[in-house]
């Protein structure tokens, strides 16, 4: 004992006072330390899904002091709230007939033994009228008969369960708080006026205040209300205290307590009460120390005496920040310092007064990070915006760059296909141009004979090129009209291509036989006598001879006709059209 500290001390004091003295302090400490010296998990691990003995009623100040657990430090004088009125003694209920208190003796005695028929009965006829009030909307007071009869015993046990969750077990609260009274929270008689006016809106399911519970669909007659009560667990109310920067009120009450009853009926459906905790704006939270939650609620406040009243709140200290702090406590029967005129005016004139600069400044705090939150959710919608713009922008500038860069390479494409045939069309016209070009030599070579001086029997044959050339020559009358076309297509050849040059076979090898005249010769023009107008014409294999030829039997004019143009090398032969007025000026 003497190794521990003040605050190791005070814990296993209120573990002593749990366990009402009971245990070997050395176990104890071992099994604080086990735990880290946390109450709650000791309590737990020594009653694990029970529910714990009722801390023993401290006799003196100093008992009263070592067994209050460790609270907030307050800097705040509550001796004008309490008064000089002592707190009255607490009296607890606990399933499995544990009870603490001042005359309390757990177990059945002889009396009760006795008195077991007429409690049944009693109960059995209190539960009828009860059952008929409560289907006429008519508050039935609670009858008490004592911590050792059969049904307290069987109602504390079934409502202290671990296994509650916090939002559930306030929501009972409430509805039996309801049931009781008559009167219902002033939110659900709002919900249901706006039903019966049209104007119904669905309540939420999470915890909060209770306007979103279950009982939303009540009887629209009713004129008592109660507060609007949070619906969640006591942590959970400081939570949303601290975040919300409201005022909390902490509503404690025990079922075997005298003074509940009328606390609840008279203070707590109190119009003014209600009004001013609405108007304020005020987190209102409460709970049965036989449940859980409201057990832990008083362990932490060090509550002693019922009906329990406490006001929590952000408060400013001196050395540190700003921290939710007990602001005043509020205990005893309903004609005293917990009256709802009492109460009312305190809540006006100290705590709200004492609170209100902390509050107002944390909520202008909130408000501007909210807004701050909202600025800055503006400049990341607009940021992130302007960024969509700029990819949208940079994504069409690509895709124009990229339409244009595949339009400039199909441009490039085409005009290089449209290149490449070109080339391959001139290199085709200029094979076969030469491949003419040897044909006609070959022919030269071939069909057109020399000149035979003092022949008497060849006639003069006068030829007018295409580009107005004339030419003068003498055939014999057996040279053949293969002949004659072949001297004037030799006039095509360049002069640089001598005849004894000209090939001996014919272009692309092969042997034409004997007859030369027989090859399909494509001489691209035609011979004609200008006046009368007359072709003298080619046909292959024909093997007519220029004596054969009537208009050239003594000799004549003739003219060539190009088919299409030729090229020679040096220029390039017109058609006959463009030649035709010069061979008509010339036959004249």
């Amino acid at each position: 004992m003497e190794a521990l500290t003040d605050a190791e001390r005070a814990t296993l004091s209120q573990l002593q006072a749990i366990m009402n003295d009971q245990g070997d302090v050395d176990t104890q400490i071992s099994l604080l330390q086990s735990v880290d010296w946390d109450l709650q998990a000791a309590t737990q691990m020594i009653y694990g899904d029970e529910r714990p003995p009722a801390p023993r009623v401290p006799t003196t100040r100093r008992d009263e002091e070592e067994a209050r657990p460790l609270m907030e430090p307050m800097e705040i004088d509550d001796t004008l709230v309490f008064g000089t009125q002592p707190p009255r003694t607490a009296t607890y209920a606990f399933p499995g007939g544990r009870n603490a208190g001042p005359g309390r003796v757990g177990g059945l005695g002889l009396f009760s033994l006795l008195m077991a028929p007429f409690s049944i009965t009693l109960n059995i006829l209190s539960s009828l009228l009860h059952f008929v009030f409560r289907v006429l909307r008519i508050p039935f007071p609670r009858l008490r008969l004592g911590a050792g009869s059969a049904g307290s015993s069987y109602r504390s046990g079934r409502r202290g369960s671990y296994s509650d969750d916090p939002a559930v077990v306030a929501e009972r609260w409430v509805r039996e708080l309801e049931e009781e009274t008559g009167a219902m929270c002033i939110s659900k008689a709002a919900l249901i006026d706006a039903q019966g006016n049209g104007n119904g809106v669905a309540g939420e399911s999470e915890a909060g205040p209770s306007s979103g519970s279950g009982l939303v669909r009540r009887h629209a007659a009713k004129t008592k209300t109660l507060p609007d009560f949070f619906l969640g667990g006591y942590d959970a109310a400081l939570k949303a205290a601290q975040r919300d920067a409201k005022v909390l009120c902490v509503i404690l009450t025990s079922e075997e307590h005298d003074d509940v009853p009328a606390f609840r009926r008279d203070v707590l459906t109190d119009p003014e009460f209600v009004r001013v905790l609405t108007d304020n704006q005020m987190l209102v939270w409460g709970g049965d120390v036989r449940e859980r939650d409201g057990y832990q609620a008083a362990l932490k406040l060090g509550v002693t005496t019922y009906p329990f009243v406490a006001f929590m709140s952000l408060y400013a200290r001196r050395d540190g920040p700003d921290a939710l702090t007990v602001i005043t406590r509020h205990s005893g029967p309903p004609t005293s310092i917990t009256s709802a005129s009492a109460l009312c005016g305190h809540i006006t004139g100290t705590v709200l007064p004492r609170v209100a600069p902390v509050l107002n400044r944390k909520r202008a705090e909130q408000r501007s990070r909210e807004y701050e939150r909202k600025l800055r959710e503006d400049q990341d919608r607009a940021y992130a915006e302007s960024q969509v713009k700029d990819y949208e922008r940079i994504v069409k500038h690509r895709a124009e760059e990229q339409r244009k860069r595949e339009e400039e390479q199909a441009r490039r494409l085409e005009a290089q296909r449209r290149e490449e045939l070109a080339q391959a069309a001139a290199a085709e016209r200029q094979r076969r141009e030469d491949q003419k070009m040897a044909w006609r030599r070959y022919a030269r070579r071939m069909l057109v004979r020399e000149e035979i001086p003092g022949s008497t029997t060849a006639v003069s044959i006068k030829i007018r090129m295409p580009s107005g050339k004339q030419l003068v020559r003498r055939f014999e009358r057996t040279d053949t009209v293969t002949s004659l076309y072949a001297f004037v297509a030799s006039q095509f050849i360049p002069e640089g291509e001598l005849p004894e040059d000209d090939p001996l076979e014919p272009p692309g090898g092969g042997e034409f036989g004997k007859n030369v005249e027989d090859h399909d010769w494509d001489w691209e023009f035609q011979l004609a006598v200008a006046f009368p107008k007359s072709v003298i014409g080619w046909t292959k294999g024909d093997r007519k001879t220029i004596g054969d030829v009537g208009v050239l039997k003594g000799g004549g004019n003739l003219v060539v006709e190009m088919q299409r143009p030729i090229e020679t090398g040096a220029s390039t032969v017109l058609t006959d059209e463009d030649d035709d007025e010069t061979a008509s000026e010339d036959s004249e």
